[in-house]
């Protein structure tokens, strides 16, 4: 048998014990609570902080900069300015008569005054629809399949693109090509004397021009300040 005063006792026991149960799990309400706002207070620090952080819409190369560290930024204003190097396109000039012989996705070379002698991988990307009045060329952009180790925007190159292969083929210096009402024509060795020889220039090639017709295999070009019809011209070995 349990005696009256150890049953209240047991009883007082259990009371209290169930009292701190009931208080226990009050604070663990109260501490999930303090938990759940203090996660809501991370993610409004974490939003804040993705609002001091400007990412770029694609992966590029940083070409000019307009504010500093510390400068005050306004929502629309221009902070730097990024190029994707794989989208980079050079834009050539052609003389109008070539336009006939240069497609979209032709092979090109392209080489630069910063790396002597190396040339790099293009193709046609789009031919220009206007020619310049003045010039009478007209422009023709190039995608660049590789990029010098340093390269800048506005960066001068020449380029040279492939309009099409020929075994054979007869080519001048582009600067022993004189014109004469229009048409074009080279002075050639006849003789012993220099004769005026209209030709049909085909495509063109860095500083050379193809002859598609007007001269022959063994013809010798002349190049000289001083040449007229019937000039007396010596040859040595």
């Amino acid at each position: 048998m349990i005696a009256e005063g150890a049953l209240d006792i047991a009883r007082a026991e259990r009371d209290g014990a169930a009292a701190g149960v009931a208080e226990a799990a009050a604070r663990i309400e109260r501490l999930r609570a303090d938990l759940a706002g203090a996660e809501r207070l991370v993610d409004r620090r974490r939003e804040d902080l993705a609002q001091t952080v400007v990412a770029a819409p694609f992966d590029g190369v940083v070409v000019a900069r307009a504010r500093e560290i510390g400068d005050v930024v306004t929502p629309g204003s221009t902070i730097v300015e990024i190029v994707d190097a794989e989208t980079l396109i050079l834009s050539a000039r052609i003389d109008e008569s070539q336009i006939a012989a240069v497609e979209a996705g032709q092979p090109a070379r392209v080489s630069f005054e910063s790396e002597p002698g190396r040339s790099h991988a293009a193709s046609v990307h789009r031919i220009g629809r206007e020619v310049d009045p003045e010039t009478r060329e007209l422009i023709v952009e190039l995608s660049l399949r590789s990029l010098p180790r340093n390269w800048a925007i506005g960066q001068r190159g020449a380029a040279a693109i492939t309009v099409a292969h020929k075994a054979d083929a007869l080519a001048l210096p582009t600067d022993m090509v004189a014109h004469r009402d229009g048409a074009a024509g080279v002075w050639v060795l006849e003789d012993g004397r220099a004769r005026w020889r209209p030709i049909k220039l085909g495509a063109a090639s860095g500083d050379s021009v193809a002859v598609v017709a007007g001269l022959a295999e063994g013809d010798i070009a002349l190049d000289g300040p001083r040449l007229y019809p019937g000039a007396r011209v010596e040859t040595r070995p």
